[in-house]
């Protein structure tokens, strides 16, 4: 009998310390937290984007595409610099992720960028948990083979119920500097969100310059942009989804505060 206890009794310790200790693994018993949608750092499809094609028409639709192609060449800068990095975020949601200690999760996958010259990436994506959990700080790295290696893509905070979130974006990854600073605001009961995209280069030109997209969807015309092309300097865009129709306000261009109308046609008409 004695050796039959003395039996249980290894095999159980030795049973024991070959299990991983779950409280070392994860001492707060975490859950991986919530990926933040692509929507909060990508500009919106938009009837804006209609003006490149009807450049030719600028008699009857003067105020729309004096609108949509000041939107498009300040969010072409957006759209180029955001593509590759979002792509590589979005990744992500195909993934598992890791707890590696210090209230942080990891997601860890390559990436392959099949846009003309694009690359493969291997892809780090860390969310730790700051705030007492209100809270998470996300971190986007990348190595590139042959090229260069921990180069953080973008950073930021976000809050754990996704209503705001602030994010970098870098460039230049042997010398990296800001881009982009990014900026996300959404109402948890109107659904309502605000998202701005900054000019962050420092000594730039344009520094401090912005493109941010609103919704209000209790208003008519429930979707905006304002964009600052520079000191005094600010257009307003404001629409209706899904009709099209609109107006535009720009004093540096039309010389007076006044708004100035497109029909659902986005031929220019009276206010």
């Amino acid at each position: 009998m004695k050796r039959l206890f003395l039996f249980l009794a290894i095999s159980m310790f030795l049973f024991q310390s070959c299990e991983k200790d779950p409280i070392s693994q994860n001492p707060e018993g975490l859950t991986a937290p919530q990926l933040p949608p692509t929507s909060m750092f990508s500009l919106p499809e938009s009837t804006l984007e209609n003006a490149e094609a009807g450049k030719t028409e600028f008699d009857t639709k003067w105020n729309f595409l004096h609108a949509g192609l000041n939107y498009l060449g300040w969010t072409a800068i957006v759209v180029t610099n955001m593509a590759v990095p979002v792509k590589a975020f979005g990744m992500a949601f195909n993934e598992e992720a890791e707890f590696v200690g210090d209230n942080t999760f990891e997601w860890k996958y390559n990436y392959n960028d099949t846009s003309p010259g694009g690359a493969n990436y291997a892809v780090s994506l860390t969310g730790q948990y700051i705030n007492n959990a209100q809270e998470v700080e996300w971190k986007l790295t990348v190595d590139r083979q042959g090229a260069y290696s921990n180069f953080v893509w973008y950073s930021g905070i976000v809050a754990t119920d996704l209503s705001y979130g602030a994010f970098t974006l870098n460039q230049k990854p042997n010398n990296p500097e800001t881009l982009i600073a990014i900026s996300y605001d959404k109402d948890l009961s109107t659904q309502d969100v605000s998202l701005r995209f900054t000019n962050a280069i420092s000594g730039d030109a344009g520094n401090g310059n912005y493109v941010e997209y609103r919704t209000e969807v209790n208003e008519y015309f429930n979707r905006s942009f304002d964009v600052q092309l520079g000191e005094d300097d600010l257009l307003e865009i404001q629409y209706n989804d899904p009709s099209g129709n609109g107006h535009v306000r720009h004093p540096k261009h039309f010389n007076n505060s006044e708004w100035h109308c497109w029909d659902n046609e986005q031929i220019d008409v009276d206010c």
